[in-house]
């Protein structure tokens, strides 16, 4: 019996003692490289295979031809996250000028004063 038990303690540690010993491969993606201009990203665990997207801050849009998608690859020895090839650009429909304040149209009416004028009328009549 102590033989049984003694090749049966030899085999865990021979099957377990890898798995003990190295780190937690749970979440073997470091984390989420930050990219200018957009959200921070979220925290947590990431595994191979898993994919981010990028979200531009309030007031910028991706530009098009770029992509806000990231992958963990396993790329040897240590996985990594592809290389991001997002451009945030300024949101071209928010206007940074403020728009002319509306004004009332207001007409003028031209009027000649004719106050200092003098009329006289003068009739020519005959007598006969």
């Amino acid at each position: 019996m102590a033989l049984v038990s003694l090749a049966f303690s030899v085999c865990v540690m021979i099957v377990c003692w890898p798995q003990l010993s190295s780190s937690d491969n749970s979440c073997p993606c470091p984390e989420i490289p930050k990219l200018n201009l957009t959200n921070l990203p979220q925290q947590g665990c990431f595994k191979i295979g898993d994919i981010f997207r990028y979200k531009c801050k309030d007031g910028y849009l991706r530009q098009v031809g770029t992509s806000n998608l990231i992958r963990c690859n396993d790329r040897g020895a240590v996985p990594q996250w592809s290389e991001p090839w997002l451009v945030c650009i300024r949101d071209p429909r928010i206007t940074t000028t403020q728009p002319p304040k509306a004004t009332r149209a207001t007409t003028t009416e031209s009027r000649t004063d004719i106050s200092h004028y003098s009329i006289s009328t003068s009739a020519i009549t005959s007598w006969k």
